[in-house]
């Protein structure tokens, strides 16, 4: 979970869950797998808000608790076969209620090719039911809506008091395709827990709150921020040879997984959270907050003596502060964080209202397969956190430098990053040795050699960089000075009507181009002929470019401008727009002119921008005064 998640909050009226375990094994010879079913209903009430689930006929009040024989019409499994079961969805008690239902998938395995099954069974809803006289062929075209597993989440229904006629059918369909003998094991090879055969368990989940219906004192909106709680339930059988994963699967929390070992009590488990969110306290640390709870067969398991297992999915590359079951700190002996994944593990005998205080190492970071590829880390060197950077041949590299005094590191992929210096030579780090290409007057010929890379990275080492001739960025590309902004010096020294800019960052490939330059003093002071304004960073035709942490000089007795968006020149007879988001800058002169020139189609967006020491707050048009995340590059 990201900072950006919001605030899921707790549940005011009451919840209900429902699980319908399907278990499916894949054959040896063309994909096939049998099934069986184990199915419970978990009630709980608050006043008088009852729901119940029936399977087949509704006037029979069959509940689906305990039995296991649903989805059973099918006992061998292939492309092509269909299973479905009519629900019910009962309001027995006096208030009106809103009840979702959604798929929930655990224990399941995968090919080491990477084939699993919740990439191919489809879920199809039939509202109002299944017509059992139909063949399955005709049950299919019976189909209201066709979802794949992973994405299946029902509208949400308002079901007034004392009703049962809310019947579902609920449909699950191998739909066959070209794909279908990968997913047998003696083609796809071997599965990644070392079965020979694929499986998964499937849910389905109905959870529910009090509709807004009902008055108290004052109107009938008092429970109309009620949400829903997540429920992930499963079956642990007993004498089972391995332990059970229950993880949730909504994407607005928290990954949240419990593992129940194998030798628990059998039964069905189900996990709920009710409640959960990331705040900032004062110190601007981060304090996530989320209200856990774990029963089985409807009763909770605090107090049963068993340990559990718990993983929680926070924030990667974060320094854990404390972490709290209610208000009794847990020892950091007890729990372990990973942060390279962001998962955090510890173990528990009993469930309720958890917290983690925690700080960030850094807020621009990407983490893939398990190594850091991108991150700008203040004070906590990344090769002690991933290994994988250090040494001379590393896939990333993590490069130091001194900025303000503190100890400051660039990750970036080696293959395609150039350092840049006054001087050329090898040059060592402290977690390893790159080679340093000589830069002044030479910016356009370093940045021009890396245009046939999709994405490059060119660090730029204190000193002066005095350039004659327009850099021009026609690929995406981050430009970042290393060091203190004013030890790093670009400085153009000549212009002319066709060497005008600086900067020149110009799109013209299929996509656009994304640059980012950062943490420089860039002097495009230099005359052009023709009195054609100059700009120390122009953003045309496909391009969108991002500036940070750059003092801008221009001279006096010029008509010049720092930044130039321009959207008016067109490729091949189309004009684009050109965009450009400027944080953290200053531009210092003593002639009065505007800050940018902008012409055609274009959008600048502009956060702590200064002009000769004061705010520059421009926020009209096609100009705004906002901020965008370093990873957003969406005006």
């Amino acid at each position: 979970m990201t900072n950006k998640q919001k605030t899921r909050r707790a549940l005011i009226a009451s919840c209900i869950s429902l699980l319908l375990c399907v278990s499916m094994l894949l054959g040896t010879t063309y994909a096939w797998f049998t099934d069986s079913v184990t199915s419970v209903n978990n009630i709980i009430s608050s006043g008088n808000l009852d729901l119940e689930v029936y399977y087949g006929d509704p006037a029979e009040e069959k509940s689906i608790m305990g039995v296991s024989e649903l989805f059973d019409s099918v006992k061998l499994w292939e492309p092509g076969a269909v299973a479905y079961e009519n629900l019910t969805v009962a309001n027995l008690g006096t208030l009106a209620l809103n009840y979702q239902m959604s798929i929930n998938f655990t224990n399941e395995n995968q090919t080491k090719d990477g084939y699993k099954l919740s990439d191919i069974l489809q879920v199809g809803i039939v509202e109002g039911g299944c017509d059992t006289t139909l063949t399955r062929e005709e049950i299919l075209d019976d189909v209201d809506l066709w979802m794949g597993l992973v994405d299946y989440q029902s509208d949400i229904k308002e079901l007034a008091a004392k009703t049962n006629d809310e019947t579902v059918g609920i449909v699950i369909y191998w739909a066959p395709s070209s794909d279908d003998n990968n997913y047998n094991v003696n083609n796809a090879k071997e599965t990644t827990d070392g079965k020979d055969h694929l499986h998964i368990d499937l849910g389905v989940t109905v959870v529910a709150t009090q509709a807004m219906e009902e008055k108290d004192g004052f109107d009938e909106t008092y429970d109309e921020k009620a949400e829903f709680p997540i429920v992930s339930s499963a079956a642990l059988v007993s004498g089972a040879t391995a332990d059970l994963v229950i993880t949730t699967t909504d994407p607005q929390i928290a990954k949240t997984s419990i593992t129940v070992p194998k030798d628990a009590p059998a039964g069905t488990y189900s996990l709920t959270i009710t409640e959960q969110e990331i705040t900032t306290d004062e110190n601007g640390n981060n304090v996530f907050k989320t209200d856990i709870s774990l029963t089985k067969d409807g009763a909770s398991v605090n107090g049963s003596g068993v340990t559990y297992t718990v993983e929680i999915q926070l924030d990667p590359m974060a320094d854990i502060d404390s972490v709290y079951h209610i208000d009794e700190e847990i020892p950091d002996t007890n729990y372990t964080y990973d942060p390279l994944t962001g998962v955090l593990t510890f173990t528990t005998t009993s469930f309720s209202p958890f917290t983690v205080n925690y700080t960030l190492f850094a807020t621009e970071v990407v983490v893939d397969n398990g190594k850091i590829t991108h991150g700008f880390f203040e004070g906590v060197n990344p090769a002690e956190l991933d290994a994988s950077l250090l040494g001379d041949n590393s896939e990333y590299i993590a490069v130091d430098y001194v900025k303000n005094g503190v100890k400051h590191y660039a990750v970036s992929k080696r293959a395609t990053t150039v350092i840049v210096g006054t001087t050329a030579g090898e040059h060592t780090f402290e977690n390893g040795s790159y080679s340093v290409t000589e830069g002044p007057g030479n910016l356009w010929g370093v940045i021009s050699a890396l245009q046939s890379n999709e994405h490059s990275t060119v660090y730029i080492l204190p000193g002066t960089y005095n350039e004659g001739t327009t850099v021009n960025v026609y690929s995406s590309m981050d430009i970042i000075g290393l060091g203190n902004k004013e030890d790093i010096k670009i400085v153009k020294t000549s212009s002319s009507s066709s060497n005008r800019h600086l900067f020149n960052c110009n799109g013209t490939k299929a996509d656009y181009i994304e640059v980012t330059i950062r943490n420089m003093t860039l002097d495009a002071t230099a005359k052009t002929t023709n009195s054609k304004d100059n700009a120390a960073v122009q953003s045309i035709r496909k391009t969108k470019v991002k500036c940070y942490d750059l003092d801008i000089i221009k001279g006096t007795g010029w008509d010049a401008v720092a930044f130039y968006v321009n959207g008016n020149n067109a490729i091949d007879g189309v004009k684009y727009p050109a965009y450009m988001y400027v944080e953290n800058c200053a531009l210092n002169t003593t002639r009065t002119f505007g800050i940018v020139t902008t012409s055609g189609s274009y959008k600048f967006y502009h956060n702590e921008l200064t002009y000769n020491g004061t705010d520059y707050t421009n926020n009209s048009g096609s100009i705004k005064n906002t901020t965008l995340e370093w990873n957003d590059w969406e005006w």
